[in-house]
């Protein structure tokens, strides 16, 4: 990555054009400059032929990480799921499609709330796509899935499931070919709207 201008890149600049995945976070009251790289994550499964796309997608959650590969096993593609303690970060699931599809895009985006995960497949279906959600079982590192979410109504190239976010009891899933974002919350809870 090259640096234009005559200031010296920040320490957080230059982790980014190094390629880390992870740094370590101080809190909302540090500075940029306290900011310090404490691991590096990488696919801990074979990752099978070609260019694995780790990293196409990453979020974090509390003191887990997801990072999405799209590319892993010839395409078929994989959410990597990691538990951090004091900047020391292990493998702990791997998420995967129900019927492995090459084609899907599973993976380019990635969702990571309280026991529950999002992972799109935007190019499921001949780019219909679909958003697959996986919940944790108990205190483990059991990650099943859970459901499959799709438009109703579904269309070549809605790339349903392009990008997903997940906070508290609200999630959101994109179909950008249709100009959407479906809202989702859990059976049973009522719908809330607003900002705070």
């Amino acid at each position: 990555m090259e640096f234009i201008g005559d200031k010296q890149p920040s320490r957080l600049a230059r982790c980014f054009a190094a390629g880390v995945i992870l740094a370590g976070l101080g809190g909302p009251a540090h500075a940029q400059s306290d900011w310090h790289k404490v691991d590096v994550l990488r696919p801990y499964s074979p990752g099978g032929l070609g260019p694995n796309h780790f990293g196409t997608s990453i979020s974090l959650y509390g003191h887990g990480a997801l990072v999405g590969s799209e590319g892993l096993q010839g395409g078929i593609g994989a959410a990597f799921l990691y538990g951090g303690h004091h900047g020391h970060w292990h493998g702990w699931a791997v998420l995967t499609e129900d019927l492995p599809d090459p084609d899907s895009g599973f993976g380019k985006a990635v969702a990571l709330g309280e026991g529950i995960a999002f992972v799109g497949a935007p190019d499921a279906d001949g780019g219909a796509g679909v958003a697959y959600v996986y919940e944790q079982v108990g205190n483990t590192s059991s990650w099943p899935m859970a459901t499959r979410l799709q438009r109703l109504i579904r269309q070549p190239d809605d790339g349903y499931g392009t990008a997903t976010a997940v906070n508290g009891n609200s999630a959101l899933v994109s179909a950008p070919g249709v100009d959407q974002v479906h809202v989702y919350v859990p059976d049973g809870d009522p719908v809330a709207y607003g900002v705070g």
